[in-house]
């Protein structure tokens, strides 16, 4: 307490040896410090008010012994004893309303002098104060009244030999006092503020000792605040050169904070830390630290790094090529996909080349689509770091035609990411399947027969326009999948009202939901004849196929006795027509939906052998669908039911086409596919679907039967008003005995040959050509190839 009054009183001397002003700004700068909510300008604050005080303290002690002169000029009063005798300033006689000191008095007089200057309401308690004073060690101040009544504030301690008393007027330091008051109460709370905080704090003074400290930092250490100090024990010793002072002194000298990383052990655990020094500003020039704890996070680091490395091991197993940038737009991982993709040495992948530069390796080596302006197409990828929130997709295709899926997006942890899939095959694949889907649906809808689909519920999945038409339903009628009781009950008027109605509804419904196998005519009561087939699905759907044969049935009524064998011939070509195309078809096309959902793994993983099985099943499935289709087309022809789409066809394009589609064949065979065309070739009305199928069947044949090694020629002319279409190859050739025949049905040049096929292409390709009104010839001898010449007529009538 003694201490704590004598920083007190130091204080008020500092601050009345100023002008207010001074006094004023002190208070001011150092307040807004310690209220400026940073605790590194907290503590400053605290720090700065603590050395000021004492500092001011020696001042004025240091200046009462040693000069009189700079006494007096000190705004408060000073009364000191010493040696028996006591003097008065010039300051304390007016406060205390006295004649102005003429020299030193007696000790005892000095005293009576003082009481009886004080109100009779304050002498006894005052007089009882310089007793203490003169008698012992005894510190005071208080607030007393002078006899003219001003107010007053003394304060007594004794220094070295001396005895004094400072008499300070009240009106004068209040408002000092106040602010000082206040600024001790603050700083108090500031130190209980640190107390709280969990983090070690500390500070030093000038000479980079430790001047303070928190509780957190004791805590660390095991000690209390005071040993701490006085034995200026730090956290950091042992760990860090000094201390920590070098650390401090080195933020000193920059003027920034400045911060080292050191695993200590704490409360027998071994933690890591982070030490920061840091100047607090101002002229006091001392520093404040704290210290986090960094141990969590080095964990975090830790279980990062080690998903990292697991994440790239998983990156570098798929076969999808992964690149990812970091947010300084460099590389930082690559998988060997990638590598292989992109066609750039691993070397200068590893390293960590910029976007720019990959994008310009990537030109160079033509990876990239055929871009016009490059410059702005870099310059779009650079702000992708920036600005790219949400996934990027897009197909490039490059100039070798080869087509890749990229994907960009941005990396969690800055950067992007980026994956490049070859969906090359995937997209023929999709193409083709979409082909298959649009021809089939377009068939279904030009279907004479109607079409219904019946899901195991009971309702219509899929139907097609001769459904509509053979029941006059509208579309409207048949949307949203209504159920097979309400498709029969919209019905009911074709049935003869004298039908047990409830009965045949009930049959008709247990038909499709029960799945039989069953087919049969319908004799409706408008007199027509519908003809039924109910096909149960493997996918647990029904089909329910319905032809109008009313005409033909009264056609087969009338000439049933005289032309019997004609109306069954006839009706055995329908059917094969049908059947072959719908009911051999349709399970067909289940046997290769479900072998791609197996090839696409949908419901997991196959194994080796197990995806070798699906791939060949898939194949087979292939070739029998392209089998069945050329027995259709042939039919069709043969039948006289096949029409011609006649429209304009550009036969430099139809040329180019036709040699794309065969590269990849030709490829695999270690062939070579030219074009011999004219750019003026122009062009001819024809169907173009049925002449490139035509060709193509053509081209296929040429590549089937020429060795590696070989070449096959694509070449067109004008001749007149016909188009010569001529396709070469270097093959086996074929013998004039074995030309007689070819152009027949299902007829091969070796049947026993390994790639033989089934003997309709050349055959439908020959009733195609024939079908625009055109002909085929072949100009062949064994071993040395084949010249197939088509001669299309430009215009058709």
């Amino acid at each position: 307490m003694v201490a704590v009054r004598r920083l007190w009183l130091a204080g008020f001397v500092f601050f009345f040896s100023v002008s207010p002003a001074v006094a004023d700004g002190w208070v001011t700068v150092h307040l807004s410090q310690l209220l400026g909510g940073a605790l590194a300008v907290a503590v400053g604050a605290l720090v700065g008010l603590i050395l000021a005080l004492r500092s001011a303290r020696r001042a004025a002690v240091e200046a009462h012994e040693d000069s009189q002169r700079l006494v007096e000029s000190v705004p408060a009063g000073l009364v000191r004893w010493n040696n028996g005798s006591a003097t008065f300033s010039r300051r304390a006689s007016d406060l205390l309303d006295l004649p102005d000191p003429s020299g030193p008095v007696a000790a005892g007089d000095a005293d009576k002098i003082l009481v009886d200057a004080i109100d009779e309401k304050n002498r006894a308690r005052f007089a009882e104060m310089l007793q203490e004073l003169r008698t012992g060690e005894a510190v005071f101040g208080d607030d007393l009244n002078v006899a003219n009544g001003s107010a007053i504030r003394v304060f007594g301690e004794s220094v070295g030999d001396s005895d004094v008393l400072w008499i300070l007027d009240a009106s004068e330091k209040a408002a000092l006092s106040s602010e000082l008051s206040a600024k001790t109460d603050e700083a108090a709370t500031v130190q209980l503020l640190l107390d709280r905080i969990p983090l070690p704090i500390w500070w030093r003074d000038p000479d980079m000792n430790l001047a303070g400290c928190n509780r957190a930092f004791c805590d660390a250490i095991d000690s209390d605040r005071r040993t701490t100090l006085a034995e200026q024990r730090e956290i950091a010793a042992g760990y860090i050169e000094g201390g920590g002072r070098a650390l401090a002194r080195r933020a000193a000298k920059t003027g920034m904070a400045q911060s080292e990383s050191h695993h200590v052990v704490i409360g027998n655990s071994r933690r890591l830390l982070e030490f920061t020094e840091a100047p607090l500003g101002g002229a006091s020039g001392c520093i404040g630290g704290y210290a986090t704890d960094a141990t969590a996070l080095e964990a975090l680091q830790d279980q990062l790094a080690d998903h990292i490395a697991a994440h790239a091991e998983v990156l570098e197993s798929l076969n999808s090529a992964i690149a990812i940038f970091g947010a300084d737009k460099r590389l930082k991982f690559f998988n060997t996909a990638y590598a292989d993709q992109t066609g750039i040495d691993p070397a200068k992948l590893e390293a960590e080349p910029s976007l720019s530069e990959v994008l310009e390796w990537l030109r160079e080596r033509r990876r990239l689509p055929e871009i016009v302006d490059f410059p702005a197409y870099k310059a779009e990828r650079d702000r992708w770091f920036t600005r790219l929130i949400e996934p990027f997709e897009e197909l490039h295709v490059l100039p070798d035609q080869t087509t890749y899926r990229f994907v960009a997006s941005p990396h969690p942890l800055g950067g992007l990411i980026f994956a490049i899939e070859d969906v090359t095959d995937r997209l023929a694949l999709e193409s083709s399947y979409n082909t298959l889907i649009e021809v089939q649906r377009e068939t279904l809808n030009n279907l004479y027969e109607g079409i219904a689909v019946f899901g195991g519920d009971g309702r219509l999945k899929l139907y097609n326009s001769g459904m509509m038409r053979i029941w006059n339903l509208a579309e409207d009628e048949l949307e949203g999948g209504p159920h097979i009781s309400e498709l029969v009950e919209k019905t009911r008027k074709y049935f003869p009202e004298t039908v047990d109605w409830p009965k045949l509804k009930q049959r008709i419904i247990l038909m499709v939901t029960e799945r039989p196998s069953r087919s049969g005519r319908l004799h409706r009561a408008d007199d027509s004849v519908i003809r039924y087939a109910v096909v149960p699905l493997p996918d647990g759907n029904t089909l329910l196929t319905l032809l109008d044969i009313s005409d033909s049935a009264r056609v087969e009524r009338a000439l049933r006795e005289r032309n019997l064998a004609l109306e069954n011939a006839d009706r055995i070509k329908s059917e094969f027509i049908g059947n072959v195309s719908y009911e051999l078809r349709t399970p067909l096309n289940a046997i290769v939906g479900f072998t791609e959902i197996l090839d696409n793994r949908f419901f997991g993983g196959l194994t080796d052998r197990q995806a070798d099985y699906v791939e060949c099943i898939l194949q087979a499935s292939t070739l029998l669908m392209a089998l069945i289709d050329d027995i259709l087309d042939l039919a069709t022809i043969e039948a006289g039911y096949m029409a011609l789409d006649v429209q304009e066809v550009e036969i430099g394009k139809l040329m180019s086409g036709l040699a794309e589609v065969a590269l990849e064949r030709a490829d695999q065979s270690d062939l070579k596919i030219e074009v011999d065309c004219p750019h003026d070739i122009g062009s001819i009305y024809a169907d173009g679907v049925r002449l490139r199928q035509a060709l193509f069947n053509l081209v296929s044949n040429a590549i089937q039967f020429t060795p590696p090694g070989g070449k096959v020629t694509l070449a067109a002319r004008r001749e007149g008003e016909s188009m010569l279409i001529i396709v070469t190859d270097t093959g086996i050739g074929i013998s004039a005995e074995d030309q007689k025949r070819i152009f027949h049905r299902f007829e091969r040049v070796d049947p026993n040959a390994r790639e033989s096929g089934a003997g309709l292409g050349l055959a439908l390709a020959k009733s195609l050509i024939e079908l625009h009104g055109g002909t085929i010839e072949l100009e062949s001898a064994p071993g040395e190839g084949t010249r197939a010449i088509c001669r299309v007529p430009v215009r058709q009538s």
